[in-house]
């Protein structure tokens, strides 16, 4: 699970195990040769995972070499890189095995280029030679640490995220510890009373009440139809929409957030502070369009940040929702999962797991602080009728106390691997 909007969450994601190993063409890799076979078919040890491949050349039992795929179809066809020897060592940290391929790539040595090998090599991350020297080229372009930016760039190419500036950016701007809410707040305070943004200005503070998203939502979607409305109306489909448009000529489903803060960059006289503002907003957009979603046959898996607003307070509500699709495509609500990540102002961290079984709920609160059975059962019956307002049964509520935070997040948390406790704010459901 990934900690968005918060500077931890490029450690969280990257040290999140990889589920498996999907190799493409032209990329490089360091791996093990444990046994050989006829035929020139050996077991490959990379990552900590055998796989079965087939060598160009023979090769020695037991020693580690770097390989290009050269073809990923079927069993895996493997060049051992020219100009390289076996590796004697796997123990000093990489060091030989960086030197070796920045020297086989006509690479630097003792540089970003160098360094950068090392950094995917540990992170058990394939990469291409095009990769790598797109990735030099933002890490030494970024003002961010240059740990950090090795991080950033191993999500992007695992998730194969182009590797540009727009992209690099709006991924980094998810680290940042100031909220999407605190964002759009001050975007609105300084267009408010210019008529020339009043539309702007209106979505922005309508968005920050939660209200405004009163279009229908259609069908296809993971979530419920106020809360896609309302990401709708964020932007977070906004190119799906432009294509449609585009290709079908169909008229745009929503006036979003992103669409108008884009045809804000583009009007005259408007500050370059303004603009930093409104590209803070639309990177924190893009970048959740480009890692808050997993998509598997028959399974959705989506957290989003909500931009929220009671008095003073401004923070962003962290959701996550995993759902499975019917037949015909469309998502589920009867049988899902939505987890809640809170911190409450007198209860600090916390997560609610709900479980949704044949529209059946069951519902488990995970705080460090105790919680008598009483005040429990004093809250079911206003849950009871809320959820049966909504055509829903509630099963259970438990109350689990863990020691730690930590340990909190590791018991509730779900197939959707990546992500921790993001900070949100006391919402009722």
């Amino acid at each position: 699970m990934v900690e968005l909007g918060s500077s931890k969450w490029l450690d969280q994601l990257t040290a999140t195990p990889k589920r498996n190993i999907s190799l493409r063409a032209g990329q490089l890799i360091q791996g093990k040769i444990k046994q050989l076979y006829p035929g020139q078919v050996a077991q490959l040890n990379y990552g900590g995972t055998n796989l079965a491949a087939k060598l160009e050349v023979p090769l020695e039992r037991d020693r580690h070499y770097w390989f290009r795929v050269v073809s990923s179809e079927g069993m895996p066809l493997l060049k051992v890189l020219d100009n390289t020897q076996p590796l004697h060592t796997a123990t000093d940290g990489g060091k030989e095995g960086a030197r070796v391929l920045a020297q086989s790539l006509n690479m630097p040595l003792g540089g970003t280029e160098e360094r950068m090998i090392r950094f995917f090599s540990e992170q058990k991350l394939p990469f291409s030679n095009q990769e790598l020297v797109d990735s030099v080229r933002l890490a030494q372009a970024s003002s961010l640490s240059e740990q950090k930016a090795f991080q950033l760039l191993s999500v992007m190419i695992e998730r194969g995220l182009p590797l540009t500036r727009e992209t690099f950016l709006s991924v980094a701007s998810l680290q940042s510890a100031e909220s999407l809410a605190i964002l759009i707040d001050s975007l609105a305070k300084n267009i408010e009373g210019d008529g020339r943004f009043a539309r702007l200005y209106n979505l922005l503070t309508s968005m920050m009440q939660g209200g405004g998203a009163k279009e229908k939502a259609g069908g296809n979607t993971p979530f419920p139809p106020q809360l896609t409305a309302f990401l709708q109306q964020l932007g977070l489909d906004y190119e799906s929409q432009l294509k449609r448009h585009v290709v079908d000529e169909r008229p745009l489903e929503t006036r979003s957030l992103k669409q108008e803060l884009l045809h804000f960059l583009s009007s005259q006289n408007v500050s370059g502070e303004l603009k930093d503002s409104a590209n803070a907003i639309i990177y924190r957009i893009t970048g959740t369009q480009l890692l808050a979603t997993e998509q598997h046959p028959y399974l959705h898996q989506q957290i989003v940040h909500l931009p929220y607003k009671n008095h003073s307070l401004l923070q962003d509500v962290t959701v996550q929702w995993e759902g499975r699709k019917k037949r015909n495509g469309d998502w589920d609500s009867d049988f899902c999962r939505i987890l809640f990540y809170l911190d409450l102002e007198a209860l600090k961290s916390t997560v609610v797991d709900v479980h949704i079984q044949n529209r059946v709920v069951s519902l488990t609160v995970y705080n460090e602080n105790a919680m008598s059975e009483q005040a429990i059962n004093s809250l079911r019956p206003h849950l009871e009728n809320e959820l049966f307002r909504l055509d829903y049964q509630l099963s259970s509520v438990n109350w689990k106390q863990p020691e730690t935070v930590k340990e909190m997040i590791s018991q509730s948390k779900s197939a959707y691997e990546l992500g921790s406790a993001p900070s949100g704010v006391d919402i009722r459901i």
